[in-house]
């Protein structure tokens, strides 16, 4: 059963809010920072190869799924203020944006519950060579499925504004399930929230579960001979910054399904000081995965972090040795130089300090960096 409306319904005024603003400018910027964040990673995955472990192929995916979900975000920002005005819910933004949306965000959540299963067996379960062999299947589940419910749901016809919300509350909504089908709740949980409620029960469950078995074997290092020390430590390398993607999606979603819950279980008072709060922790936290994995990546990869210290320490030396040239220029004169001439020689010198500039050469800490990716690689 649908509900119709005539056109005559439709609010023929705009009337947007600080708080609705607040909230198309905070989803338009972290859909931009996570999919620039989501190229980063899979360029330094591309470009180095001393990086490149499952683990790290996986957080790939997990980006490429997350750049597509920022995408969605900027079109559904888009729609956000025409469900304001006589709109056609046929048009392409609509059903464009509802689409990827849909498809996008159920592909993030099982990318990153592929990830923490990926971590129990290689981490808890310590069976690596199982788990890289999973990868096919990873691809078909955490691509295939998501295709077929959106696709099912585009079908099926439900892609839509909730104009019954648009006319109590006389705020906007983006395009997503239309209030023109009878199982409406039904819809969402089965094309988004659902899945996200899994993924974050999973998640949070995972996670404790991997903290409880690093703490446990990092305490039997000592019991342990010289090979099998390495050995665990490798893995607990290569790994550690990837046991922190399920708490960080967790962190992130949480807002936006406490919002859902909310919003369809509670009173319909969307301007109440809770719902206005999760509705501006939702726009910043939504679509911020991609900026979080980044931060992750960047600064718990040694080989990036290295590579990134020696940038900073270059350029540093580089404006020293400009700065000192540019005073020595501007105080140099014929009474100065007479004064400090026997030392000028020997000042120059202590000034260009070149021991600090890195060629970025391999060293020796760098090839005992990559032992932890060799052993964790081994089948």
């Amino acid at each position: 059963m649908k509900i119709n409306y005539n056109s005559s319904d439709y609010p023929r005024v705009v009337i947007t809010s600080s708080l609705d603003n607040a909230y198309v400018v905070l989803t338009n910027v972290t859909s931009f920072g996570s999919i620039l964040a989501s190229l980063t990673i899979i360029s330094c995955y591309l470009l180095y190869k001393e990086i490149r472990s499952t683990g790290r192929k996986l957080l790939v995916f997990l980006s490429i799924a997350n750049f597509f979900l920022g995408i969605s975000g900027i079109l559904q920002a888009a729609t956000y203020f025409k469900s304001l005005t006589l709109f056609d819910e046929k048009n392409i933004l609509c059903q464009a944006a509802s689409f990827l949306f849909v498809y996008s965000s159920i592909c993030s959540f099982l990318w990153t519950d592929v990830i923490s299963f990926y971590l129990i067996l290689s981490v808890a379960m310590r069976d690596i060579s199982v788990g890289n062999k999973l990868v096919i299947f990873f691809h078909i589940f955490c691509w295939v499925m998501p295709a077929i419910v959106a696709i099912s749901s585009g079908v099926s016809d439900i892609y839509g504004y909730d104009v019954n919300f648009v006319l109590n509350s006389k705020r906007p909504v983006y395009c997503w399930v239309t209030d023109r089908v009878a199982n409406e709740v039904q819809w969402y949980y089965m094309t988004m929230e659902g899945w996200a409620l899994a993924s974050l029960i999973f998640c949070f469950i995972s996670f404790i579960i991997l903290a409880f078995c690093v703490y446990r074997q990092s305490k039997k290092h000592r019991s342990m001979n010289s090979s099998q020390t390495i050995e665990d430590m490798a893995i607990q390398t290569a790994n550690k910054q990837l046991r922190y993607i399920p708490a960080i999606f967790v962190i992130l979603r949480l807002w936006s399904s406490l919002h859902f819950i909310i919003g369809t279980t509670g009173p319909n008072k969307p301007h109440t000081y809770s719902t206005v709060w999760l509705l501006i922790m939702k726009g910043m936290f939504d679509n911020s995965q991609g900026l979080a994995n980044l931060v992750l990546f960047l600064f718990t990869t040694k080989f990036i972090t290295d590579k990134i210290k020696r940038w900073f320490k270059l350029h540093c030396n580089l404006c020293r040795i400009k700065q000192g040239q540019s005073i020595q220029g501007f105080l140099s004169g014929p009474k100065i130089f007479r004064i400090r001439g026997k030392y000028e020689k020997k000042r120059q010198t202590d000034e260009i300090d070149i021991s600090g500039i890195s060629l970025d050469l391999p060293t020796s800490s760098d090839q005992a960096m990559m032992e932890d990716e060799i052993v964790f690689e081994r089948d």
